[in-house]
């Protein structure tokens, strides 16, 4: 797996996290990411996908309340997105959405219905925001796709996963990442 031009994009996820994103998607042909902040775990996903195969990123940019002032209100951080990701989004390779994620799985239920291989969820961190993302991402996978998030034991978001996959999830060795099985 190539995760070097990932390593060099500034975020909250480790190598092994960025080794296993990038595993995972390079079997995959419609990726959804939910939560794409700067582009580092978009670019693990996009650069070891497939030809032919494409990422969806949704995020609104805007960054969010549990980062307070962390992240400017004007589009700087889709503009530093769309740098990182530049390449894949000219091949069409990335799609970016650039909308709250319940209105972009709207969006794509409505256009596609459950197309997905794969959803990685890694956008609000508190427990309505968490179990909503999961709740109108899950429908659109195909059937045997890979439903998975970042920040496992952050408490509001393992008490939605153990609430909603009380004995089908489990955390990923080496991270912070879960996965339903």
């Amino acid at each position: 797996m190539n995760i070097e031009r990932a390593q060099a994009i500034d975020g909250g996820m480790n190598d092994l996290e960025l080794e296993w994103l990038a595993e995972k998607a390079s079997t995959r042909e419609r990726v959804a990411e939910i939560g794409s902040l700067r582009g580092r775990s978009a670019r693990a996903m996009a650069d070891n996908m497939a030809k032919g195969s494409i990422l969806i990123c949704v995020d609104h940019f805007k960054g969010s309340e549990e980062h307070g002032d962390a992240f400017s209100l004007d589009d700087g951080l889709y503009r530093t997105f769309c740098a990182n990701m530049h390449d894949h989004i000219i091949e069409g390779r990335v799609l970016v959405m650039p909308y709250p994620s319940i209105d972009a799985s709207a969006r794509i239920e409505r256009l596609f219905g459950p197309v997905l291989d794969m959803v990685f969820i890694d956008a609000s961190h508190d427990y309505d925001s968490v179990k909503a993302d999961i709740q109108a991402w899950q429908p659109l996978l195909k059937l045997g796709g890979l439903l998975c998030g970042h920040d496992y034991g952050h408490p509001p978001i393992e008490r939605v996963v153990r609430e909603l996959f009380p004995h089908k999830h489990r955390p990923v060795p080496g991270g912070s990442i879960w996965e339903v099985l």
